[in-house]
C-alpha cells in the first residue's frame, strides 16, 4: 500500500469517525465533504467556468469548465461526479474537472445530478440523457466537436458513464470514448475483493451495500445491466474505454472484470490498476502525486481518440 494511502487509514481509524451509513442521507453528505475537503489541494492550472442549469422538470446544474486559448471545435468531457448515488457534489471534483480541463484541451462538463435516496435509479440517467441531448444540440454555439463526445467518472459516477456509453451505442449515437475510475459494475454480487478489504479502508462492504440499497430498493433490479453493467448484453461494442481501478478498493475486482468484459464484446479497452492506492485516490492530491499521474493517463486517452473522432 502506499504510504500516504497508509497514514490515510490510520488516522481514520485514531479519529473514529461514524460512518455515513450511521447517518441520514444530508447530514452524510455534508460530513463526506468536510472530510474529502482535506484531502484536495487546488488545481494546477486556472480556467474559466461557467455555472448553467438545463431547464426542466426537474433542473440539472452543470459546471463548464472552458479549455483556454481554444480555437475551433474542441472534445467535450462529461464528467459524472462519485459518492455511491447518495453522497458528493460539483465542488468534490472540481479541481480534477479544472486539470482535466487544462491538459486535455477539451469542455470539460461536470454533472450535478440527483441523489439517491430521494431519487433513486433511474433519475441520474434521465439526468444524463438530458445533458448529452442539450450537448449534441448546442455544439455550434458550445464550441465542441459532437464527433469528440466522451462520458466519465469515478465511482457511482463511473457506473453512470459505462451505462451511459451502452444505451448510447444502443441508441446508435456514437460517443468518442468513456473513462472509467474504479466503476461500480456490479452490485448483484459481491466480487472477491468486495470480501477481501470489506473492513478497515476507507471504502468498506458496509458502505456500499448502504449506497447500492439507497439507489435501488428493489433487489430484483440489482442485476438490471443500467444498474450492474457487467451484465451488459453489448451486442454493439461501446465507445472505446480507459478503464482504471486500485489496487487496494472493494470495487478492484468487478472494474477488471468490467474491462474485460468491454474488451470480450470488441470494445477497444486500456486498462490501468493503481496497484498501491485506495479507492478514491483520484481526488485526494493532498495525500501523494498518483492522482496527476491518472490526470496525465485521461488527458492523453482523450487526445488520442478525439483525432479519431475529428477524422470521421
Amino acid at each position: 500500500m502506499h504510504p500516504a494511502a497508509r497514514a490515510l487509514i490510520e488516522r481514520m481509524a485514531t479519529l473514529a469517525l461514524p460512518p455515513l451509513w450511521s447517518m441520514p442521507a444530508p447530514e452524510a453528505r455534508a460530513a463526506f465533504a468536510q472530510r474529502h475537503g482535506r484531502l484536495v489541494k487546488p488545481a494546477r492550472v486556472a480556467c474559466r467556468t461557467t455555472d448553467r442549469t438545463i431547464p426542466g422538470a426537474p433542473d440539472v446544474p452543470l459546471r463548464l469548465y472552458h479549455p483556454p486559448g481554444a480555437a475551433g471545435p474542441v472534445p467535450c468531457l462529461v464528467y459524472f461526479h462519485g459518492g455511491g448515488w447518495v453522497v458528493g457534489d460539483l465542488e468534490m471534483v472540481d479541481a480534477l474537472c479544472r486539470d482535466l480541463c487544462a491538459q486535455s484541451g477539451a469542455l470539460v462538463v461536470s454533472v450535478d445530478y440527483r441523489l439517491a435516496p430521494e431519487h433513486p435509479f433511474p433519475a441520474p440517467l434521465e439526468d444524463g440523457d438530458r445533458v448529452l441531448a442539450v450537448l449534441r444540440a448546442e455544439a455550434g454555439p458550445l464550441g465542441i466537436d459532437p464527433a469528440a463526445i466522451f462520458v466519465a467518472g469515478d465511482s457511482a459516477g463511473g457506473n453512470l458513464a459505462a451505462v451511459m456509453a451502452l444505451r448510447e451505442a444502443a441508441a446508435g449515437r456514437a460517443l468518442a470514448g468513456q473513462v472509467l475510475i474504479y466503476p461500480v459494475t456490479d452490485i448483484a454480487v459481491a466480487h472477491p475483493t468486495m470480501e477481501r478489504f470489506a473492513t478497515g479502508l476507507n471504502l468498506d462492504a458496509a458502505t456500499m451495500r448502504w449506497f447500492g440499497d439507497s439507489y435501488v430498493s428493489d433487489p430484483a433490479q440489482r442485476a438490471d445491466w443500467q444498474v450492474s453493467p457487467l451484465y451488459a448484453p453489448m451486442d454493439t461494442p461501446a465507445a472505446p474505454a480507459l478503464v482504471i481501478t486500485a489496487g487496494y478498493d472493494v470495487l478492484h475486482d468487478e472494474g477488471a472484470a468490467y474491462a474485460d468484459r468491454l474488451a470480450a464484446a470488441g470494445t477497444p479497452v486500456e486498462y490501468a490498476c493503481f496497484a498501491t492506492q485506495l479507492h478514491g485516490f483520484a481526488t485526494q492530491t493532498a495525500l501523494s502525486g498518483d492522482p496527476y499521474l491518472l490526470r496525465d493517463m485521461i488527458a492523453g486517452f482523450v487526445k488520442r481518440h478525439s483525432v479519431r473522432g475529428n477524422d470521421r
